[in-house]
């Protein structure tokens, strides 16, 4: 998807887990670059086993037409559920 170097962007979702733990969102360049579009900001979300809604903005650093929206669900063991998943131009899903 297409982000605009200078402009903000609010990725709104809702998670759950099978265990409490921490999760990253983040923006990316695709393609084969895989950098971080707006310097360092990669969010920590705590899931919980109970459905919770999300939401993360930045302010990108740089044009790119194959950005994407990434999730790490890794960095401890559980399963996570991601619904409603949404990203638009601003500050607010709404």
């Amino acid at each position: 998807m297409p982000i605009y170097k200078g402009r903000t962007y609010t990725a709104c979702f809702s998670a759950r887990s099978s265990l409490n733990k921490r999760i990253y969102t983040y923006l990316d360049r695709g393609a084969d670059e895989y950098q971080l579009l707006g310097a360092t900001q990669k969010f920590a979300s705590n899931v919980t086993t109970d459905w919770q809604a999300f939401s993360q903005t930045w302010t990108v650093d740089r044009t790119d037409i194959t950005s994407r929206i990434a999730f790490d669900l890794a960095e401890t063991p559980g399963t996570v559920e991601l619904l409603d998943i949404t990203l638009v131009e601003g500050e607010s899903c709404l």
